[in-house]
């Protein structure tokens, strides 16, 4: 979402602030739990860090050509206009994997977050304005003071030392970063980011091994109402849900590039993924 001057004036207005985060309840655990045995699969599929290098691009080009199972889903010409800038971007993982450890939530570092984002970006990154206003397709999006989303670094890392919130930090993290919206532009791309490499530090790898960007696209308007609702009751249970079925849409349509260069038994996936390189 990018900051728009004079937002204020045009549509409903959402206030997000991010809660401190509970842990997961049992059903959204075990969905979480497969999530990552599928997530492991993916990047035992790939076979190499290189091979996740342009991840993203690949899927959101199989979804324009209508080549992915789930290309359906880009039939609104919003959201396949925003998968379509994927296309001119700057990928994202090279940059990714060098700054992998600064972005798990753990490991956090706000200088080299700042300089990862400039390069994912392509352009100089700068704080965001107070207030700032973001539009989204059911309205306008109010986000929180500037000293208030300086922050969020620091409540991310708190939540890590928390061994209850083991399953509930990928997600949090990101929710905290898109919420605290600590930057002009690219804040989306930081969250995913910094979601995917909190779940990989959980399933044990140093590179991407999910294409977040076109599933989080397509779920956009699903997530901005439980961000909403997560705002209003405080209660994670919704956003929890939300953000899992779009990390299983995230799961599939990567599953699905990894089959789609030829038909044949999964136990040669990998030798397939790799062929099509």
């Amino acid at each position: 979402m990018r900051y728009t001057k004079g937002a204020k004036q045009r549509g409903e207005r959402y206030v997000w602030r991010c809660p401190a985060p509970e842990p997961m309840r049992f059903e959204n655990c075990e969905r979480f739990e497969e999530l990552l045995r599928r997530t492991k699969n993916c990047a035992e599929a790939m076979g190499k860090m290189s091979t996740s290098v342009g991840l993203e691009v690949r899927v959101a080009a199989a979804l324009l050509a209508g080549e992915n199972s789930y290309a359906n889903g880009v039939e609104h010409d919003h959201i396949a206009n925003k998968i379509r800038r994927l296309l001119v971007r700057p990928v994202i993982e090279p940059s990714l994997i060098s700054y992998w450890q600064y972005l798990s939530a753990a490991n956090l570092d706000a200088e080299r977050i700042a300089a990862y984002l400039q390069m994912v970006s392509g352009e100089s990154v700068t704080k965001r304005p107070s207030p700032s206003f973001s539009i989204v397709p059911s309205g306008i999006v109010v986000f929180e003071t500037t000293e208030e989303s300086e922050k969020w670094v620091a409540k991310i890392k708190i939540a890590a030392a928390d061994p209850k919130l083991r399953t509930a930090l990928p997600i949090y993290a990101y929710v905290q970063t898109i919420m605290s919206h600590p930057f002009a532009d690219g804040n989306g791309r930081l969250a995913r980011s910094i979601l995917l490499a909190s779940l990989g530090v959980l399933c044990g790898f140093r590179y991407p091994m999910l294409a977040l960007a076109p599933a989080f696209y397509m779920h956009s308007e699903s997530l901005n109402t439980a961000f909403t609702r997560l705002t209003n009751t405080g209660d994670w249970t919704d956003c929890y849900t939300q953000i899992l079925q779009t990390l299983d849409l995230a799961a599939s349509m990567t599953e699905n590039l990894i089959d789609i260069a030829e038909s044949g038994p999964r136990s040669h996936v990998r030798v397939r993924f790799q062929n099509a390189m």
